[in-house]
């Protein structure tokens, strides 16, 4: 059973549900999905009102940028993935690549 468990979490089974069981209920009742994530479930005096939108979009966003820094910064160290650093061309484009690359504005990287 644990065996299981570790290959369920290990492939994010249940991140992709979530993720499906929103899609289909977005597209089925707009109008209750919006209704259930924008309903404030508390109130604080920093923030104001908090909703599973507000939870999501501004504070487990910070966890994820900061757990794909640590990724990041340990594949670029010594013996890590990305080192050195001429060895994996593609993953540094990609950074470096702008989101609207695909207007015109892009960098060009070539391996030599």
């Amino acid at each position: 059973m644990k065996k299981i468990l570790n290959l369920i979490f290990e492939f994010s089974v249940p991140l992709i549900a979530g993720i499906i069981v929103a899609l289909i209920w977005v597209n089925l009742s707009p109008a209750d999905y919006h209704a259930f994530v924008d309903k404030p479930f508390a109130e604080t005096h920093a923030f104001g009102q908090l909703s599973l939108r507000f939870v999501t979009n501004e504070i487990f966003m910070v966890f994820f940028f900061g757990l794909a820094t640590v990724e990041i910064t340990q594949a670029c160290l010594p013996g890590g993935d990305l080192n050195p650093p001429g060895s994996r061309p593609g993953v540094y484009c990609s950074v470096l690549s702008p989101p609207d690359a695909g207007r015109g504005t892009h960098f060009h990287c070539r391996h030599h």
